[in-house]
């Protein structure tokens, strides 16, 4: 194959790893930024409320452990799709919910398809799938 820089493609072993590592960072931060930090109200304050703070709750903690799974290599390819799901579910509540000025949906595709990349992939270097 005819490339400018022939000897970089040794590393793409290693860069895929840290592609992994990174994405996998940033969905951990994410979840636990997303997580609701204070306790749910009673049902006689709000009655749609409790099963709102439960699906924050699910859906954060979902993409925090997938992350971590993700971080460690264990489980990649059932960790991408989970958080490939949990990507789009996020670019959907930002266009739903969201003005057009605030939206970041493609920050959300770009962490779908990249969490899709390592579906088909592996985990690269350091995961703990490879040896498998």
């Amino acid at each position: 194959m005819l490339s400018l820089f022939q000897s970089l493609f040794d590393y793409q072993f290693l860069a895929q790893g840290a592609l992994r590592i990174v994405v996998a960072l940033l969905f951990v931060a994410e979840g636990y930024q997303k997580f609701p930090k204070e306790k749910p109200p009673t049902p006689a304050e709000n009655a749609s409320r409790p099963k709102n703070h439960v699906c924050k709750c699910v859906l954060s903690g979902i993409e925090f452990v997938s992350g971590l799974f993700l971080f460690a290599g264990l489980f990649t390819q059932a960790a991408a799709i989970v958080l490939a799901c949990v990507a789009i579910k996020r670019a959907y509540n930002q266009y739903r919910h969201k003005p057009a000025a605030e939206r970041n949906i493609a920050y959300h595709i770009l962490l779908c398809s990249i969490s899709l990349f390592f579906l088909f992939s592996g985990p690269g270097a350091y995961g703990i799938d490879f040896p498998l």
